[in-house]
């Protein structure tokens, strides 16, 4: 009773948190500047935009398929609905990871357990997460970034080099197993059975070749995103370069998946306006591309909530 109690409590403050960014972000917004630029934007850009946006997903199913190429059962396509169903419980489940709850409901009904469905979506975060770090560096290559900004982002990439280590390694389920032997309560053993799975995907369960596969999958995945987001920024006539948003598109992804707002509302906006704003994007431009990457979101949620209202399983949800 009191974990529920404790769980609604977390997302009334994720609601407050959320609602507090936007009124703190767009407070002293001109819209009359902002509809205005939106109204002028180029429709083919910003058509085809949205067109990168919703095709991500069927590169994101093609993945997972790919993940769990031993199992028949799983289908391209029916991926990739799962994935517009979980873009949808995104905007109520914790920020940027609340529709993989979603999503594995969906896979333990193609015959993999719990468990398995489990480290097969975050053995896929892990993929997402190393490419997401990884595309930055072409952008170091080619402009002066903030040093302090680099600073930041090699001690998060130390910090989850650090963490893919002791997981393919099998070291941390060696701490894992010395944890369970002083306190064994049961999610602990089932912590370390999904990390010994995720050890599996990346070591044994898949080829070599395999892995590079999906790893370019991921890679071309997330480039497709910060494309899309670049397409918003020339449609409003923007001209920063290409591999500029290469650098700091993923890393505004990378903030928005801090479980702290509601559907990720805030955060992302936010951390988009101030760093680009802090390259010579004008605010009101900024605060333009930021509401159509919200806008663009909310449309392939509700494609999901198409999909889930005419599907035939659904989750019991309280």
């Amino acid at each position: 009773m009191s974990r529920k109690i404790n769980k609604n409590i977390f997302t009334l403050f994720k609601i407050v948190f959320s609602a507090l960014l936007v009124f703190l972000i767009f407070r002293k917004v001109d819209f009359k500047i902002i509809f205005l630029a939106i109204k002028q934007a180029s429709f083919i850009l910003l058509s085809a935009s949205l067109f990168i946006f919703l095709i991500r997903n069927y590169i994101a199913g093609y993945r997972l398929k790919l993940i769990l190429k031993n199992k028949k059962a799983v289908t391209t396509v029916a991926v990739t609905n799962d994935y517009f169903v979980g873009m949808f419980f995104n905007f109520f489940l914790p920020t940027g990871v609340g529709g993989d709850i979603m999503r594995g409901y969906y896979l333990t009904n193609y015959g993999i357990t719990a468990k398995e469905s489990a480290a097969a979506i975050v053995y896929e975060r892990i993929l997402g997460l190393i490419s997401t770090i990884f595309l930055p560096l072409f952008g170091l290559f080619f402009f002066e970034i903030d040093t302090e900004i680099i600073y930041a982002y090699l001690l998060f990439t130390g910090f989850c080099a650090t963490i893919f280590y002791l997981i393919f390694s099998g070291k941390l389920n060696a701490i894992i197993h010395w944890i369970q032997k002083m306190y064994a309560p049961k999610w602990v053993a089932a912590l370390s059975e999904i990390v010994l799975n995720i050890k599996n995907y990346g070591n044994n369960s898949q080829s070599k070749s395999n892995n590079i596969q999906l790893l370019l999958l991921s890679l071309f995945y997330q480039f497709t995103g910060v494309y899309s987001t670049y397409l918003i920024g020339a449609a409003l006539g923007d001209n920063i370069g290409f591999w500029l948003y290469l650098f700091y598109v993923p890393l505004v992804w990378i903030i928005s998946m801090l479980p702290i707002s509601f559907g990720g509302i805030g955060i992302r906006e936010g951390a988009f306006i101030f760093f680009f704003t802090g390259i010579g994007m004008p605010h009101s431009t900024a605060v333009a591309v930021s509401l159509i990457y919200l806008l663009l979101m909310i449309v392939q949620g509700l494609a999901g909530a198409v999909i889930y209202i005419f599907r035939k399983s659904k989750p019991a949800l309280e």
